[in-house]
């Protein structure tokens, strides 16, 4: 998983290119795919995402920017998870140079579902412990 680990020690961040894979939630709860579920690295908990119709998807820097691409999403609360993928353990994902070779799975997969009465939300604001912590 070298491509998505910060260098130096634990706690150092760095910045990031990742692949996407966002999947919401029409009729039947989004999921994983049963390859994405082999390589799942960490998830993350629920976060509760209150939709005006659209998520966006961006870098937390342009968070309130409206700068990323609209997603389609049913207005009202939702349930979002992030599912971290070690796309690299997979045989023959990752090229001599250490890129996804092409047919690789992405480095995150975000499932956004309706919101469950009574679920508990996670409220920090880092997705994941520190790699190392």
């Amino acid at each position: 998983m070298g491509r998505i680990r910060p260098p130096g020690g634990p706690g150092e961040r760095a910045d990031l290119a990742c692949g996407f894979a966002v999947r919401v939630a029409h009729g039947a709860q989004a999921t994983l795919t049963d390859r994405e579920r082999q390589y799942v690295l960490v998830s993350s908990e629920p976060y509760l995402f209150v939709s005006d119709g659209y998520a966006r998807l961006d870098g937390i820097e342009h968070v309130g920017a409206g700068a990323g691409p609209r997603i389609p999403v049913a207005a009202g609360p939702h349930a979002v998870t992030v599912h971290l993928v070690s796309w690299d353990d997979e045989p023959g994902m990752a090229g001599d140079d250490g890129r996804p070779a092409p047919g690789a799975l992405p480095d995150f997969v975000v499932l956004i579902d309706p919101a469950a009465t009574g679920m508990a939300y996670r409220q920090e604001l880092l997705t994941f412990e520190p790699y190392g912590a």
